[in-house]
């Protein structure tokens, strides 16, 4: 963590009812997860890409631009935090699902106006403000997300299928 602009997510990615930790860095391109061995230890993830870490090709990548942000929920229900990648202003967006062992795999990932976009919500990211929650809004075990713009003019519920 040697930039001020290191961010550290809480999340159980393994489901095994400990927090890990999700690092990464925004503008940085890395990022990287330490898995907690419950007795207050924790066992670090590469940040590689590809099939010798913890992340699907690319998601590093995604993490270029310094208003990236990633959110943890549970889109599939499954009890692993899944990562919800955006750019608040960008039109960027994509999912990351567990795999239950700290890696992830890539789903979804479409974005802005005017192209396919399975998140219909991304074409709506064109603020730097943009902000996700995560919660169960229809208590279906599933997280859903809420996306708002503060102190503008949108707002929007998106239900989880479960899927990613």
């Amino acid at each position: 963590m040697a930039s001020g602009a290191d961010q550290l997510v809480p999340l159980d990615i393994n489901g095994d009812g400990k927090d890990d930790l999700l690092f990464y860095r925004p503008g940085g391109g890395w990022a990287g997860i330490y898995l907690s061995n419950g007795d207050g230890s924790l066992t670090y993830k590469s940040y590689r890409n590809g099939p010798n870490g913890v992340f699907e090709n690319g998601f590093v990548l995604l993490l270029g631009n310094p208003i990236d942000k990633l959110v943890p929920l549970d889109i599939t229900g499954d009890g692993k935090d899944d990562i919800l990648f955006y750019r608040a202003d960008g039109g960027y967006a994509g999912i990351f699902l567990s795999n239950g062992d700290g890696s992830l795999v890539y789903k979804a990932y479409k974005s802005g106006p005017g192209t396919p976009n399975e998140l219909g919500f991304a074409s709506a990211l064109n603020d730097a403000r943009n902000t996700i929650v995560p919660m169960d809004i229809n208590g279906d075990g599933r997280d859903d997300f809420l996306s708002y713009l503060p102190g503008g003019n949108y707002a929007g519920v998106h239900l989880s299928n479960g899927d990613g």
